[in-house]
């Protein structure tokens, strides 16, 4: 039993459960393992080698598989289950025609399931992470959409009545014109201007929401650009006898920017100085070329906002900024839609200010040159 002896000895050293059957030369079991016996949980000597060795119907020569002990083959080994399991059996000749059966359970298999049960498992917690996360963007757009609804319900339906009251009064009482003519026509101006502003910021929203900001870049003249911007709310800001100043110390080339969307940045930037900004009282406006970089900065000398309220300033329906001497009403929505359009431009969008010291709002743009093939163009950009 030299030959058994040492095979089941390398088989225990290199493995801890081993097979093992020693069948006759009739394939009647003569001896088996502890492991082989658990397999079926009952003594296996004396059946048929057959009801342990699947061969599913053919008739197996174990002599000749014998000659080979070199050469391990997989085979279906049942259990007491029923279930089969797949070994790498090995066959070596004994005395009297007698045949030595060992071996090892072949994991290769169960791996292999294991290895794409776990990669299915990844691929679901990849697939539940990307549900969850539409889940609360759903969620959030839905509360936007709320929020939005309420907002605009609330706003529109608040100076709608002002102008209906007010048309009413002058068309009732028109003998009181002589009286107070310029008071209600101002309410009537203010309130629509408010509920048209809204209309259109809420426009300018809903296309931002959708993901895309549409740009109609071209070659631009930036001094130009921003002396129009300038010269047009310095007509309003005459008003509180305000001074709008341009510091340009450099002269830029043109630009390749959408010329509107850019100017609705500024006009915004320069109606909120103009808005917080008390009477008699200088707005700087600057912009430097840095890094290839266009750098522009509107500085007021107002009420400035504090470092908790600076976090608020750009989300939508937020007014973060505090109450100004003009009887204009915040929409909530300016900045947060100026911001997209400067991140749409690949530029950075910021402020800078201290409570009693003013504010000082700033955006940057890549400077841009036009490809040589590349037209004016309509360019749709993420946000």
């Amino acid at each position: 039993m030299t030959i058994l002896s040492n095979a089941l000895e390398n088989y225990t050293i290199v493995h801890s459960a081993v097979l093992y059957l020693l069948i006759s030369s009739e394939n009647i079991i003569i001896e088996s393992s502890a492991f082989a016996q658990n397999r079926f949980e009952m003594p296996l000597v004396g059946l048929s080698v057959e009801r342990v060795i699947e061969t599913f119907g053919s008739s197996l020569d174990y002599s000749e598989l014998a000659t080979n002990s070199e050469l391990s083959q997989r085979f279906s080994v049942s259990q007491f289950n029923g279930t089969p399991e797949t070994f790498l059996l090995t066959f070596y000749p004994a005395e009297n025609g007698q045949i030595i059966i060992l071996g090892m359970r072949d994991d290769s298999e169960q791996d292999f399931l294991q290895n794409n049960l776990l990669q299915i498992n990844q691929e679901l917690n990849l697939v539940t992470r990307d549900l969850h996360k539409k889940s609360a963007q759903l969620q959030a757009l839905n509360e936007l959409k709320n929020e939005f609804i309420g907002v605009a319900a609330h706003d529109l339906r608040n100076p709608a009545g002002i102008i209906k009251v007010c048309s009413q009064f002058l068309l009732k009482e028109a003998a009181l014109l002589d009286q107070k003519p310029h008071e209600l026509l101002s309410a009537i101006n203010r309130s629509s201007t408010f509920m048209l502003n809204l209309l259109n910021e809420l426009l300018d929203l809903s296309k931002i929401e959708s993901g895309k900001v549409s740009l109609s870049c071209q070659e631009t003249d930036y001094l130009e650009l921003i002396e129009q911007s300038i010269a047009m709310n310095q007509i309003i800001a005459s008003q509180k006898r305000i001074s709008i100043q341009l510091q340009a110390p450099k002269v830029i080339d043109s630009v390749f920017i959408d010329p509107m969307k850019i100017e609705q940045v500024l006009n915004n930037f320069l109606s909120n100085a103009i808005n917080y900004s008390s009477e008699g009282s200088v707005i700087t406006v600057s912009f430097e070329l840095k890094d290839q970089r266009l750098r522009t900065t509107v500085r007021d000398y107002g009420q400035g906002i504090s470092k908790a309220d600076q976090a608020e300033v750009f989300k939508a329906f937020k007014v973060a900024l505090p109450q100004s001497d003009s009887t204009a009403k915040s929409t909530g929505l300016g900045l947060y839609i100026v911001k997209k359009i400067v991140l749409s431009h690949g530029g950075k969008i910021g402020l800078d200010s201290e409570i009693g010291q003013g504010s000082t709002f700033w955006f940057e743009l890549p400077c841009l040159e036009q490809h040589p093939e590349t037209q004016i163009n309509e360019v749709e950009r993420n946000v």
